[in-house]
């Protein structure tokens, strides 16, 4: 994700995936990723209804909840000096 931010101009990285897929979703989470979007039963598996979703998440909010992760590789800070 530090790769995309610190070389393509976008300032917000999304993702979707459906409400079934319990790993992604709470990898999302934990990366910092919030639910920006819910269509309601737009996938049907095994005939079971599951909400497509879409996370979104912030440069500044990315660099915010993982400085010490990046500070030495791609900090914001470091290539404006």
């Amino acid at each position: 994700m530090a790769y995309l931010f610190e070389n393509f101009p976008e300032d917000i990285l999304y993702m979707h995936t459906w409400s079934g897929n319990f790993p992604m979703v709470a990898l999302a989470t934990k990366v910092g990723f919030t639910e920006s979007e819910r269509v309601k039963n737009h996938h049907v598996v095994n005939g079971a209804k599951y909400d497509a979703l879409t996370f979104s998440i912030t440069k500044k909010d990315f660099y915010a909840r993982h400085s010490t992760l990046f500070q030495n590789i791609y900090s914001p800070k470091k290539r404006a000096q």
